[in-house]
């Protein structure tokens, strides 16, 4: 089946409902570029669905998610917007019934939701019969949940393993910025998470996972002390973080940061290698509890370039179908500086690319020039589109 271009809003339960109880309800179903407002439940639900496609959407300020994702496997989710939901964006479970969850959830944007902009976890009162494996999340971004940014979580006996978290960007979250739990084998790159209320990155029973190439920029943004990574046992007691890597990430010090990376309880056999600490001292870079785990060549009390620094606006793509803004920018000291368009909002630091990008939705004219200036005082403006 293909849905598209459909118009589902204002109904009192879900906009679109796709499955029913269960398992194995639908294969290879497709919806794409649906759209809906004020649903009582759920935007769009889907359930039990194999190999689903789910993109280029808009649903905003349902009752629940804008997007709900059960018992689905190797679905593809991506290319999505949702608007003030009343809980979450997008919420992916594994639920009762022997039911696996995997998938990709890749260049969807979220603002405004009541709690988590993106939440993949173990429907814990639901028999928890099913394994959450191989998610990938990436070059997603989120825009001030009144909790978590992204919340991964699964559970006691039942780890998310091998999950891929890439160049996602998360800002001004009410809570923490990414909160994972019970995770194991997880690759977590090029992310970045600025400014949320309480900790940047919280890991609770995350173990053999690797952390590189990340920024953490001003936790504690809610005035009460917080840190950059806090890293400890899971709420069980039975589950600890360890043996991971954390290498080559950037954190920066806001006025109410306790720690760059903060070790709690059992935690221990984690490596911190080459991270760079922006305002930091070496009393607060690192406060490591576990007695094997070990510090090399990190660059502490380092401090942002603050004049100098030369920004070149490399293109400005404007989509009038998806009425979305695509802004790539590049700086002499990258990726050590913040770089912001102005009248739309942070870029995101793409180490893989070597460039500052960002996608910007909800933009129904063009603008005539686009200006994007940097923490390092540099800046460059461009006529749209460019080149």
């Amino acid at each position: 089946m293909i849905l598209e271009d459909c118009e589902a809003g204002a109904f009192t339960s879900d906009g679109i409902a796709l499955g029913g109880w269960g398992v194995d309800l639908g294969y290879g179903n497709r919806i794409f570029n649906c759209r809906g407002s004020s649903n009582g439940v759920f935007g769009i639900i889907a359930i039990g669905q194999h190999d689903l496609e789910i993109a280029g959407c808009h649903f905003q300020q349902s009752g629940d998610s804008d997007y709900d994702l059960k018992n689905c496997a190797s679905f593809n989710f991506h290319g999505n917007i949702s608007s003030t939901p009343r809980e979450h964006g997008v919420n992916v479970r594994c639920s009762s019934n022997g039911s696996d969850v995997s998938g990709r959830i890749a260049d969807n944007w979220v603002e405004g939701a009541g709690k988590v902009s993106f939440y993949i976890h173990h429907d814990t009162h639901h028999g928890l019969t099913g394994e959450l494996y191989d998610i990938i999340v990436a070059g997603n971004q989120s825009h001030s949940p009144g909790w978590s940014d992204y919340s991964i979580q699964g559970s006691t006996g039942h780890p998310l393993a091998g999950l891929t978290f890439a160049d996602n960007m998360g800002s001004g979250a009410g809570s923490h910025g990414v909160s994972m739990a019970y995770v194991e084998a997880a690759t977590v790159s090029g992310n970045d998470i600025d400014g949320p209320r309480g900790e940047g990155v919280i890991l609770s029973g995350v173990w053999n996972s690797t952390f590189y190439d990340n920024t953490v920029a001003w936790p504690g943004a809610g005035g009460r002390i917080r840190s950059c990574f806090d890293i400890q046992d899971a709420k069980d007691g039975l589950t600890f973080s360890i043996f991971n890597t954390f290498e080559r990430n950037n954190l920066y010090k806001g006025a109410h940061t306790g720690f760059g990376f903060l070790e709690e309880s059992n935690s221990d056999h984690n490596v911190f290698t080459a991270n760079t600490f922006y305002g930091f001292n070496p009393l607060n870079s690192h406060r490591l509890l576990g007695p094997h785990s070990g510090i090399s060549d990190s660059i502490i009390g380092a401090v942002p370039q603050s004049i100098g620094d030369s920004v070149a606006i490399q293109s400005l793509i404007y989509d009038p179908s998806r009425q979305s803004l695509t802004i790539v920018a590049i700086s002499s000291h990258q990726p050590h500086v913040k770089l912001t368009a102005e009248g739309f909002g942070p870029l995101s630091w793409k180490s893989w690319k070597g460039f500052y990008r960002n996608t910007f939705y909800g933009v129904v004219n063009p603008p005539a020039a686009v200006t994007v200036k940097s923490s390092g005082n540099g800046s460059d403006v461009r006529a749209v589109p460019f080149p």
